[in-house]
């Protein structure tokens, strides 16, 4: 939440989370969002849809930035790592990938989780939309979840770090959503899930 937050709400004509925002702070904005709406309607039509786009523009460059990575080859074999772990319990998930046993694996899921803490911090905030996400990269992040999930769930409980991964959660739930909603309205099933 920041002034910069105000001029996108603003400007993507989301003004219900500007009010919410500035509720939520109201120490922390120079200008509520009635000035920001009289600011913005006293600027030439051209100046708010320029503004607009280059918003878009900036959300596809950063979201190109985060694609483009899913090519790079230790993320393609930590993909594959995750995509093929097999495990029982938490105490076998230690032994067959934990950071003594086998650090190579356990760096390569750990960079992935990272990856995709990150990527739902961004949609979370709204930084990135969650529909281009789903459009490009939905079978990555829900086979991520579901082959380590139960592995970051059970750590969770272990640890008491219920924090541990929950952007990675979040990401998945809300793409996890979007692509049930597509199966259903294309009459299709919908996947199972852990």
């Amino acid at each position: 939440m920041d002034q910069h937050n105000i001029v996108k709400g603003f400007l993507c004509g989301n003004l219900d989370e500007v009010y919410r925002w500035t509720k939520e702070a109201p120490d922390r904005f120079i200008a509520s969002p009635m000035r920001a709406r009289i600011l913005f309607s006293s600027l030439p039509p051209n100046s708010v849809r320029t503004a607009r786009a280059q918003l878009e523009t900036r959300q596809a460059q950063l979201f190109m930035q985060i694609f483009t990575r899913q090519y790079d080859i230790d993320q393609r074999r930590g993909l594959y790592l995750v995509d093929n772990l097999e495990y029982e319990n938490l105490n076998d998930f230690d032994e067959k990938y934990g950071a003594e046993n086998n650090p190579d694996a356990y760096f390569r899921i750990s960079s992935l989780g990272t990856y995709f803490e990150g990527i739902g911090v961004l949609v979370k905030r709204k930084l990135v939309d969650s529909s281009m996400v789903d459009d490009l990269m939905s079978g990555r992040i829900i086979d991520f979840w579901e082959s380590a999930g139960p592995f970051i769930l059970a750590y969770r409980e272990r640890t008491g770090d219920y924090e541990m991964s929950e952007h990675v959660e979040y990401l998945y739930d809300v793409i996890k959503s979007i692509q049930d909603n597509q199966r259903i309205e294309a009459g299709l099933p919908i996947r199972k899930t852990m």
